[in-house]
């Protein structure tokens, strides 16, 4: 699959879409298929090497998705394949796939939308800040 990862630490413009490997939902995890990711401030510190936590070089950024569940690890039951789900996380959005824990993915994203009745993934994945 597809992934945007930093590679070294710099500017937006330094992250690179490469192949890598599929992950699988292990138990207590969800794989999620991205239909979209939220690209917030907090990702250009982490691009650019200046966030409280970074995860070791290379790595995917991206703290919130929005897309299908595609498959379940052991033992989760509150999700289903096909279900639309927003999730967060610390990095690792900016990916075509991610697998998060279950407990952080706060269910199905469908909030009533005025276009289609269901909040969209792109409005899903991100989460405005508010002052």
């Amino acid at each position: 699959m597809r992934a945007v990862r930093v590679v070294r630490f710099g500017e937006p413009e330094d992250l690179v879409v490469t192949e890598v490997p599929v992950a699988a939902a292990g138990p207590g995890e969800v794989l999620i298929e991205v239909h979209a990711c939220g690209v917030n401030f907090p990702d250009l510190l982490v691009a650019r090497g200046e966030y409280q936590i970074l995860a070791p070089l290379p790595f995917s950024p991206g703290k919130e998705v929005a897309g299908i569940v595609r498959s379940l690890g052991e033992g989760v039951t509150s999700l289903a394949p096909g279900q639309r789900v927003a999730a967060q996380m610390e990095n690792g959005g900016y990916a075509e796939q991610v697998v998060v824990s279950a407990g952080i993915t706060p269910g199905t994203a469908s909030r009533p939308s005025p276009s289609t009745g269901r909040r969209s993934s792109t409005r899903s994945a991100a989460r405005p800040a508010r002052s």
